[in-house]
């Protein structure tokens, strides 16, 4: 099957960009009382997949704009903490602290936008088209670490700092490379499924199951 996935209608879309958000939001750890609520081993591998089939099918600059307004929600949820830091030990007013969130989400959303616009232009064939999805992602995440000062936080690879599998890989790759076999892992099953190759679905599923190190 060639071409990318178009969801049906635009509630289709915007579920699946509103699911994107939360699941990236759940890649990373995030204490509630006592507790550290961290889900990234499973959502890690989720959030790409569902930003690249919330976006699929749109034109460069749609896809850039659905890409923008799906990471600025992801990013302020994420950077809730900075609420902390700027009024309980900056002692800044409240309002400030209520407005950095978003106000630095606009910036980082700037990289979802930017992944949305160039994967309009992969490749047709759905392998790939993953190899090529993840590379871009991976790419980005980059160019995000130095951009205008750059601002590393969040990198998708985090979400794997309890994968004792492929942890080790980042003695050699760094976060990037976590951050490629996550996007190549969700993406890669994703096509395959679609391809409705059994082979083919079968092979990516155990990879994925491997790269999760389970147990």
């Amino acid at each position: 099957m060639s071409g990318r996935f178009v969801p049906g209608g635009g509630r289709s879309r915007a579920a699946w960009l509103a699911a994107y958000a939360v699941a990236t939001f759940l890649s990373f750890p995030h204490p509630i009382g006592d507790v550290v609520l961290d889900l990234g081993r499973v959502a890690g591998w989720l959030g790409p997949v569902f930003l690249w089939i919330g976006l699929g099918g749109l034109r460069p600059g749609r896809a850039a704009g659905l890409g923008f307004l799906a990471g600025w929600a992801a990013y302020t949820a994420i950077l809730h903490w900075i609420y902390v830091v700027t009024v309980v030990y900056g002692h800044a007013p409240v309002v400030a602290g209520w407005l950095a969130p978003p106000g630095l989400a606009l910036y980082i959303a700037l990289f979802p936008a930017l992944f949305g616009a160039l994967c309009a232009w992969l490749p047709d064939h759905p392998a790939l088209r993953a190899v090529a999805a993840a590379t871009v992602w991976t790419a980005v995440d980059h160019f995000r670490s130095f951009a205008l000062t750059g601002f590393p936080w969040a990198t998708l690879g985090y979400a794997q700092h309890e994968n004792a599998l492929l942890l080790p890989l980042s003695a050699f790759t760094g976060v990037y490379g976590l951050s490629f076999l996550t996007v190549l892992g969700g993406i890669g099953v994703f096509e395959a499924v679609r391809a409705r190759g059994r082979r083919g679905t079968a092979w990516a599923l155990a990879g994925l199951v491997l790269a999760h190190g389970v147990g």
